[in-house]
């Protein structure tokens, strides 16, 4: 029975700690930081594209239903980096 638990508690660690996220509309992945953080990584793809408000606003909703489904931070949380990818493609860098 002890065994068992601990592998599930593995699994369940697994899960949350790296994954590509089953039922993201768009590639993303989510990974716990330590205690309280985690980073959401987000790519848009031709159905929500990147550098757009709508794409923008399914990345953060979808977040948002993950965050809350999951129970991960039940108190809030609060976006305190973002960065900005460099579409492909571009030379100088401008977005």
């Amino acid at each position: 029975m002890q065994t068992g638990l601990r592998l599930i508690s593995a699994l369940t660690m697994l899960f949350l700690c790296r994954c590509a996220l089953e039922g993201a509309p768009f590639p993303s992945s989510f990974t716990i930081t330590g205690p309280g953080q985690f980073e959401f990584v987000a790519t848009g793809n031709w159905i929500y594209p990147a550098n757009t408000e709508a794409g923008e606003a399914e990345r953060l909703t979808w977040l948002r239903g993950y965050i809350s489904e999951h129970q991960i931070c039940p108190g809030g949380y609060t976006i305190v980096e973002r960065t900005p990818t460099r579409p492909k493609g571009s030379a100088s860098g401008q977005f």
